[in-house]
């Protein structure tokens, strides 16, 4: 007699569920077949992101210390302060808190090879570069302009900053 082409234990019974059976190991995400990161690459990735973590974590803490130590550690004059935008300090802690946050992204994106973060570290890359090259056309067309705004920027931020002391 020939097999039949279904057995009776391809059927599905009653005792079989939807869930895999508790010992049961999820396969590893890892590359699609034939694409590999190179260690070299990544480990590369992640001490220059690493760098800039600790750059932007460097710069974030200048900031912060220069505006703490100026305003004399006394919170209700940092509050009361009008020329709030005019201090370089705050330029170091928007500065900072960019790259340290980008460094975080690109340092985990890069060690545990997420693509998420991965993408997220790239596209804002690619809108930073974005964004510089369109303030250097415009500063390039409207040189004069910027000069003059740039000019009595200056001036204020040097007044306020000496009165403060």
């Amino acid at each position: 007699m020939g097999k039949s082409k279904t057995s009776p234990y391809d059927e599905r019974t009653s005792y079989q569920s939807d869930y895999p059976p508790p010992n049961y190991r999820r396969p590893t995400r890892s590359a699609p077949r034939g694409v590999e990161v190179s260690q070299c690459t990544k480990f590369f990735l992640f001490f220059i992101n690493v760098f800039f973590w600790i750059v932007g974590a460097f710069l974030l803490g200048f900031g912060i210390w220069g505006v703490v130590s100026k305003n004399g550690n006394n919170v209700s004059d940092l509050a009361e302060d009008l020329g709030i935008f005019l201090d370089p300090m705050f330029a170091f802690i928007i500065t900072g808190s960019i790259i340290f946050i980008l460094g975080f992204f690109g340092c985990i994106g890069a060690l545990r090879e997420n693509t998420c973060m991965i993408r997220f570290f790239t596209y804002f890359l690619m809108l930073i570069f974005l964004a510089e090259v369109t303030l250097g056309v415009l500063g390039y067309l409207y040189q004069d302009k910027l000069f003059n705004v740039l000019d009595s920027w200056f001036e204020k931020t040097i007044v306020l900053y000496l009165a403060n002391n």
